[in-house]
């Protein structure tokens, strides 16, 4: 008896939790899956992120500076930044230097190119500096 409870529990609370999730209409970031190349292509040693909350406006302001250590060749650095966020600048970081990059968004990445290709075992830090008015969860 107790497990025919718990079966008729489960059949009418499965499509109940499928339906409350159609009904959100928040389209959240892809996440998961296969690396692409051009981010497998660097291991990250460190994330240096600095935002200002502005509670009046319900945005963010900030910027990240990702370290990381290339492990294959690459002229282009892609990280992942949620689509309610525009970017004003992306810069590399060498030492007291700093230099922009000319970057662009693709859906919820940017994609910064270095002028030169980086070689395995070199280490880069790229800043990216964003605002913007995050998803409100609709529950």
């Amino acid at each position: 008896m107790r497990n025919l409870i718990i079966l008729i529990a489960v059949i009418l609370l499965i499509p109940g939790l499928a339906v409350a999730q159609r009904e959100l209409g928040v389209k959240p970031s892809v996440t998961g899956g296969p690396v692409p190349y051009e981010q497998a292509a660097y291991d990250v040693q460190k994330y240096d992120i600095s935002i200002k909350v502005d509670p009046a406006t319900k945005s963010i302001s900030g910027s990240t500076i990702v370290t990381a250590k290339i492990v294959q060749p690459i002229n282009v650095f892609v990280l992942d930044l949620d689509t309610p966020y525009t970017v004003s600048e992306v810069t590399r970081i060498e030492g007291s230097k700093s230099s922009k990059l000319k970057f662009e968004r693709k859906g919820g990445k940017v994609w910064s190119y270095f002028p030169m290709t980086v070689q395995s075992g070199n280490t880069v830090s790229v800043k990216v500096t964003y605002a913007g008015t995050p998803r409100v969860a609709p529950r």
